[in-house]
């Protein structure tokens, strides 16, 4: 196996998701994209805290979202950085669990985004 890399499947707002994820982290770099006639994503390659991260808007009927059962585990620098993503992945968002000391770490937080993609930012 080359590589593995997790896959987001939006439907018809892939666009936005990258607009406000390359706002939301620093340094994140779209490395390719690729738009239908229709304005909707094929296929985009993201690179968001040296993590690839490819996003496509999906054709047709989907009875299926993102579930917190699959999340994105960032462990970040300060807590100034935990509350910062904590805000912003917040807006218009879930949070499942709100900025606390848990045992485990001292400093986290579990937050589903606006799209319904799910973030637990943590103090390492």
């Amino acid at each position: 196996m080359k590589k593995m890399t997790p896959f987001l499947l939006f439907s018809g707002d892939a666009q936005q998701a990258i607009d406000y994820y390359t706002s939301v982290f620093e340094n994140t770099k779209v490395l390719f994209l690729k738009v239908r006639d229709d304005k909707s994503i094929e296929y985009a390659e993201l690179l968001i805290k040296n993590q690839h991260l490819k996003f496509s808007d999906h054709i047709g009927p989907k009875d299926f979202d993102f579930t917190p059962s699959f999340s994105f585990f960032v462990d970040c620098e300060s807590l100034q950085e935990l509350d910062y993503l904590a805000e912003k992945l917040g807006q218009n968002g879930l949070v499942r669990m709100p900025v606390d000391n848990y045992g485990f770490s001292q400093q986290f937080t579990w937050i589903d985004d606006q799209f319904g993609v799910s973030w637990q930012l943590n103090v390492a």
